[in-house]
């Protein structure tokens, strides 16, 4: 499913008796191991300490049962990737962002959005974010999906996803925090969809920095440009 980091992946392969999911996570974590990694133009610009967390492309596949090693399993995800997205596919229209950058903020998108609609929108604040257009923020993210990336696995609730996240976890110092670092995170945290994708590459044009969610619970949000209208906005919910 989008959004799934790549120990959920890798869960759902062993739960389906595909591979190992320590196998799998070694190689996705050291992608450079796999005897098919050159084959892969997208990939030829990772850092070399980087994983393929994010290539890892969201959709339906078919396997033989034991009978997959790390290579062939990988080359169905990045073939996948390939062919669904492409390098082309990863030039930002109006966000400025390509390559790993927009995949990157893309799997935040991709986590933070409950409502297909709101998105763009979503993006749109990242963005304005990143091009530090508000004192308030700085270009900091603080998107709760890093840290969540960030603390790992929640035992208690049995989840990848914490929530809900405690002040001790926005402090923590991981570079994935986006509270305590600026700008993008070293990777992606998850592996997106298209629409995030294409929410990224091309976002709405908006003023927004701020935006919380509905007390509805609904997974929509509000959306603000000032911080007092974003305090203001998370009164509504106390």
């Amino acid at each position: 499913p989008e959004g799934f980091r790549a120990e959920e992946v890798a869960e759902r392969l062993a739960e389906n008796y595909v591979i190992d999911a320590e196998r799998f996570l070694t190689a996705v974590r050291q992608p450079r191991s796999l005897t098919i990694f050159d084959d892969y133009d997208f990939l030829q610009n990772l850092p070399p300490d980087a994983s393929i967390e994010g290539f890892l492309f969201p959709d339906t596949y078919r396997f033989p049962v034991n009978a997959t090693t790390p290579d062939l399993v990988l080359a169905s995800f990045l073939n996948n990737f390939e062919n669904r997205v492409g390098t082309d596919g990863l030039v930002g229209g109006g966000s400025g962002l390509s390559g790993r950058d927009l995949l990157n903020l893309a799997a935040i998108v991709e986590r933070e959005a409950v409502q297909a609609d709101e998105r763009p929108l979503i993006a749109s604040v990242y963005i304005n974010r990143l091009s530090n257009r508000c004192a308030d923020s700085g270009n900091y993210l603080q998107a709760d999906p890093t840290v969540q990336y960030a603390v790992g696995y929640d035992a208690a609730a049995q989840t990848w996803w914490k929530t809900p996240l405690w002040v001790a976890d926005l402090e923590m110092n991981s570079p994935y925090n986006t509270y305590v670092y600026t700008g993008l995170p070293p990777g992606p945290i998850a592996s997106p969809g298209l629409e995030a994708l294409e929410a990224v590459a091309f976002p709405e044009t908006t003023d927004y920095i701020f935006f919380v969610a509905h007390c509805d619970g609904s997974g929509a949000h509000r959306f603000s440009v000032t911080y007092e209208e974003h305090v203001a906005n998370v009164a509504l919910c106390r």
